[in-house]
């Protein structure tokens, strides 16, 4: 009885200080599986050695790959996946996850959309002289469409080029405007002619570095009638886009076959008082 009670004190002893492990008889923490029995007997595995382990330490921190984890969870590499995840609709109060540059999952503070010149808004810009055909722009040439600076808190935006430079990485809201006007075949003291089946294409659009990645099209046809004596076209364009830090952002517009919009080619004109861009950071 008294050697069966000292056997019982010393497994439990050892029990209580031990480290399991399976599939292996070097354990890294407090249980430890080698899912592919590699380990070495002695010393720490090393990362093609981990890659197929389970561990867990004694303050309760889980690695899958890693068996040393430096988080509740850690994962060595690899992706997460939920089969049937909840597709319940979220709304504001609902938190936002994202991956710093060490892949530890974090959140962030994700503003509802701003309206106005606040918030998370960063930069605003409308208006300036009309540009004319030929003279501010040639046609079949994509040109930056410069405005002036409304508002431009981090002071990014270039009202000479119409260039935005982000200023920090994330995810932007982006809004562009475009108007832009012909003389109509009513105002016959600019000849700008009547309809005679001609027509010709504005583009209006975004560019990332000088490239476009969102436009709208308007097809315009020549000798259009207006009571004013002109005629406004308008058309917009807006994208939702990640972006880096040091990129440029700009309105970007073309124009295909303008010469038959008019009779006269100062009577095609970008009116910039009625154009406009808005960028919101969200994230």
């Amino acid at each position: 009885m008294k050697k069966i009670i000292i056997l019982s004190t010393f497994l439990s002893s050892l029990f209580s200080t031990a480290q399991i492990g399976i599939n292996t008889v070097n354990p890294q923490g407090s249980f430890h599986i080698d899912g592919a029995k590699d380990n070495p007997n002695t010393g720490t595995p090393s990362a093609a050695q981990q890659a197929n382990d389970f561990a867990v330490t004694s303050s309760g921190q889980v690695g899958i790959g890693a068996t040393s984890p430096t988080e509740r969870l850690d994962i060595a590499t690899g992706n997460v996946r939920i089969r049937d995840i909840n597709t319940t609709v979220g709304d504001f109060s609902n938190k936002i996850v994202v991956a710093d540059s060490n892949g530890i999952l974090k959140i962030v503070n994700a503003s509802p959309f701003s309206t106005t010149n606040a918030g998370n808004r960063y930069m605003q810009a409308f208006g300036g002289t009309s540009y004319v055909l030929q003279t501010n722009w040639q046609d079949a040439t994509y040109t930056n469409l410069p405005l002036n600076e409304s508002y431009d808190p981090y002071n990014a935006y270039d009202p000479a080029t119409g260039n935005f430079t982000v200023p920090a990485d994330g995810l932007y809201y982006i809004f562009g405007v475009f108007s832009f006007n012909i003389k109509s075949g009513s105002d016959t003291s600019v000849g700008s002619g009547v309809f005679n089946g001609e027509s010709g294409t504005f583009r209006g659009g975004i560019a990332l570095d000088g490239v476009y990645f969102s436009f709208a099209d308007v097809k315009i046809l020549r000798g259009t009638r207006a009571t004013s004596g002109t005629n406004t076209f308008s058309t917009n364009s807006n994208v939702t886009v990640w972006l880096r830090a040091g990129q440029k952002v700009s309105l970007i517009f073309f124009s295909q076959n303008a010469n038959n919009m008019a009779a006269v080619a100062s009577d095609v004109t970008i009116d910039r008082s009625q154009c406009s861009i808005t960028i919101n950071k969200i994230l």
